[in-house]
């Protein structure tokens, strides 16, 4: 209570959360009391920021602009006192306000549930448009074109990477994100597998071009699960927040596996699309470079194609020229092409092929045969004692007689 002549204590304390939301404003000692607990800490001489909690006080004036904010690894359940800026624990009374779950035992107390129910990052979306191959990899396989895709539509991919070891990527151009915003990037993906397991597949985030400290996401094999998988295509959303950062570059990169992308929508889109579990116990998954997803001549195109096997078994299948369709012609070339491609470019060296090549003709060269052939043959020609005439005659034994007496009278001084 403020008698007459008193002068009311102000609210000279702004409160913000973890993000610099402005929260309420609050006494001197209030705030002196949520730093000495932990719950807050100083950002300036007059306000203060709470500790591990996003939230914004249900104050009539502000009703139409709460901002409900999620941090999966943040504090959750924090109450707030809006006249008086202090964190309350156990209160009791529930509302719910705008979808939003709100407890408080006091008109004018809120609390806000950490709901990932009602979290939603903003979306990021493929365009092949916005893609162009990386000038830093000289030999970068990358293909932009229309293809069909499992919904039947027509949209426009990338592919990029081929069987053999060209590095190969593709990236956007520097991005202007808002900052210490949560984002989900999407896409559709096929391939990027061999059945060698040797390939490279990976999604990337740089901020502020700081390559160094890249976000890096491996999509081949189990490394991260993928949301939704249809017709051979693996649906993924990668998550990520922007900081501080001013610039955000995203890039994909492939190696020894052809991998295409095309554009996805939200995950909830998607929701109606029946389940469809991938093949499982293969290695490599499916891909679109091959005409059935699958080679139909690999070592373990049975378990591909267990209806060839009479006993689904792991059996090289037999083809026969005169009756083998093209796609599986073709898609046997490729099998050879993957083996003769990795044995000549990704386990033999070309230095070490030439010294292989010299070793093997020296093996076969008998040196001494050779040099007593030419000696003899000089022997053959020539007649020794001319040869010995005619160097005596050019050798002057005056200059060599005063050019030893030089060198020993100077070695003498």
């Amino acid at each position: 209570m403020v008698t007459r002549g008193e002068t009311p204590i102000a609210k000279n304390v702004i409160v913000t959360d973890e993000f610099g939301n402005k929260l309420t404003g609050t006494y001197s000692k209030r705030a002196k009391g949520l730093i000495k607990k932990g719950r807050a800490e100083y950002v300036g001489e007059n306000e203060i920021r709470l500790k591990g909690c996003s939230v914004t006080p249900c104050l009539e004036d502000n009703m139409n602009n709460t901002n409900f904010t999620d941090n999966k690894n943040a504090i959750s359940n924090i109450t707030i006192d809006a006249e008086t800026g202090e964190v309350i624990e156990n209160a009791q009374q529930t509302l719910v306000f705008d979808n939003y779950t709100i407890h408080g035992n006091e008109p004018n107390t809120v609390k806000v549930i950490n709901n990932t129910d009602l979290y939603k990052p903003k979306p990021l979306f493929f365009n092949a448009r916005e893609w162009l191959p990386s000038k830093d990899c000289n030999k970068t396989a990358a293909v932009r074109s229309f293809i069909s895709d499992p919904f039947g539509g027509l949209p426009e991919s990338y592919t990029i990477g081929d069987w053999n070891y060209n590095w190969s990527q593709i990236e956007t151009k520097d991005m202007v994100l808002e900052k210490n915003t949560d984002y989900e990037f999407l896409f559709w993906l096929n391939g990027g597998e061999n059945d060698r397991n040797c390939e490279i597949c990976r999604f990337e985030i740089i901020f502020d071009n700081d390559n160094e400290n890249r976000y890096t996401y491996n999509l081949n094999r189990t490394y991260i699960k993928y949301l939704k998988h249809y017709k051979g295509w693996y649906l993924y959303g990668i998550p990520f927040n922007t900081g501080e950062v001013s610039y955000t570059k995203l890039r994909f990169i492939s190696m020894s596996a052809y991998t295409t992308i095309i554009r996805a929508n939200t995950a909830e889109s998607y929701d109606s699309l029946p389940e469809d579990i991938p093949p499982q116990g293969l290695p490599q998954r499916h891909n679109i470079w091959f005409a059935e997803g699958f080679p139909r001549n690999a070592w373990w195109s049975g378990k591909a194609f267990p209806d060839s096997q009479n006993d689904g078994s792991l059996q090289q299948k037999t083809v026969h020229t005169s009756e083998a369709d093209p796609s599986a012609l073709s898609d046997l070339r490729e099998v050879i092409f993957q083996a003769v491609s990795a044995r000549l470019e990704g386990e033999l060296d070309p230095d070490d092929i030439a010294d292989d090549i010299a070793d093997e003709l020296m093996d076969e060269i008998d040196v001494d045969s050779i040099r007593n052939q030419i000696i003899q043959k000089i022997e053959d020609e020539l007649d020794s004692d001319d040869i010995a005439d005619e160097l005596m005659d050019e050798i002057d034994m005056d200059l060599i007689r005063n050019h030893i007496v030089h060198k020993i009278k100077e070695s003498s001084k």
